[in-house]
């Protein structure tokens, strides 16, 4: 397995790991490292949910180390004749079960991220 899909399997664990914290569901695409620009769906099965579950870390848990962060991409113009493009991810935008609780709430009130 190759360091970039190795790296790619970890942001998917850590996604995982806060979507379930949340009680929310993950759903990976199908075909990894697709190039559609949606590499994951999460939902949420009825309300959303706003108790924001403690992630336990301690000698019998699973430890996490460094962190997440996420961005909208929405409204941005579509490459086009690009394969590749970087983006800058602001550092406050990290990736936690609070800032997905916020990113829900948003979406499901029609809000712009």
């Amino acid at each position: 397995m190759s360091l970039n899909t190795q790296k790619e399997d970890f942001s998917y664990a850590y996604i995982y790991t806060i979507a379930s914290s949340m009680g929310y569901c993950l759903q990976a695409a199908t075909r990894r490292l697709d190039d559609s620009g949606i590499d994951a769906t999460i939902t949420v099965p009825g309300k959303i949910n706003t108790t924001i579950r403690e992630l336990r870390i301690d000698l019998e848990s699973l430890c996490l180390k460094r962190c997440a962060y996420w961005l909208s991409l929405r409204g941005r113009p579509p490459l086009e004749k690009q394969t590749t493009i970087t983006v800058e991810i602001p550092r406050q935008n990290i990736f936690s079960p609070n800032a997905l609780k916020t990113i829900m709430e948003r979406i499901a009130a029609g809000e712009n991220l």
